[in-house]
């Protein structure tokens, strides 16, 4: 009878083995071209601190780690732990980084931040998700928040209950209620990003040519596509009730404290930049290692703007192809 058993469990671990093989021969290669995720979403704030504070206190994010050696003039802050960060820093120059940064940073002008500074394009606001918008709310403002909108209208989704915030120097936050999805720990997860932009198709066509958007609905002052499995929702001044008047470029010589850009990590980020280039796409930045205090660092980054000047990262880190550990 023991023999019988033995030779029953070393069947079935063998079919259990078996199984796990097929299923992994199942799965697709990872495409070269196209993001594995969302890496992050980079904001500049006047003071960090506070900022952190706010995200911590208000929506439970925690530090996430950075590989050594950390960059210290960002924080990396996560909602769940299979999503991308939100990262905060000041603004420039920032030590260690090459000379030419402090140039950069002594040719532009600051704009105080103000709720009635005019729009313009770029991140118009970050959503994030929870299982009960009146019990976010509540909380929120309980803690001196100031509600901007209570009752918003996303443009991605007219039939969800959705209210808008200011955060850390006036910058718009959207909390949509959605159900609590699988494997959340928290109240809070990143939902989707509104972008505003003068032209939808021709950001349409940048999404889909640099990072294989896919594209999710087109309607006549916007869209929605997802990159990597994350939404975007794209529309123009017309479609958020905005006059296109008063929308501001973007200009490098003026400077905002702000959403500065987002990133999407690549296993290997030189495919991508490869097949874009070929499509005529010039790039900001093109693919370069990244040095801290004059060393290399495990990223690899190349920087594209969007048909309205707003920068987008392809990033790679050296062994890591998902989310950061906390």
């Amino acid at each position: 009878m023991r023999i019988i058993r033995s030779l029953t469990c070393v069947a079935l671990i063998a079919a259990a083995a078996f199984a796990w093989a097929a299923l992994d021969k199942k799965k697709p290669p990872v495409d070269p071209l196209l993001p594995l995720m969302l890496d992050e979403i980079h904001y500049y704030f006047t003071d960090p601190g506070t900022a952190e504070l706010f995200f911590e206190t208000h929506f439970g994010a925690l530090r996430k780690l950075q590989p050594p050696p950390p960059l210290k003039f960002v924080t990396l802050l996560g909602l769940q732990p299979d999503e991308g960060a939100i990262e905060i820093s000041p603004p420039g120059p920032f030590e260690g980084l090459p000379a030419g940064d402090t140039a950069n940073w002594n040719s532009r002008a600051f704009v105080e931040p103000a709720p009635t500074l005019p729009p313009r394009y770029g991140v118009y606001w970050l959503a994030l998700r929870t299982p009960s918008l009146k019990k976010a709310l509540q909380k929120i403002e309980s803690r001196g928040v100031t509600v901007q909108e209570r009752n918003l209208i996303l443009p991605i989704d007219p039939r969800a209950k959705a209210a808008s915030i200011f955060g850390p120097n006036f910058n718009v936050f959207a909390i949509v209620e959605r159900p609590k999805r699988h494997g959340d720990v928290g109240e809070f997860g990143l939902d989707h990003v509104e972008l505003l932009v003068k032209n939808v198709d021709e950001n349409i066509r940048f999404f889909t040519e640099v990072f294989g958007a896919s594209v999710v609905s087109r309607h006549e002052h916007g869209a929605v596509v997802t990159v990597a499995g994350f939404p975007i929702a794209m529309n123009d001044p017309t479609g958020l009730d905005l006059d296109p008047k008063e929308v501001q470029e973007r200009t490098p010589e003026k400077f905002r404290f702000e959403a500065d850009h987002l990133s999407f990590l690549f296993a290997d980020i030189h495919p991508a930049v490869a097949a874009a280039a070929a499509k005529g796409r010039k790039f900001e930045v093109p693919p370069m290692r990244f040095e801290y205090f004059g060393k290399p660092t495990l990223y690899t980054v190349a920087v594209i703007n969007t048909p309205d000047g707003f920068p987008i990262e392809l990033t790679s880190e050296d062994g890591r192809t998902g989310a950061r550990g906390k």
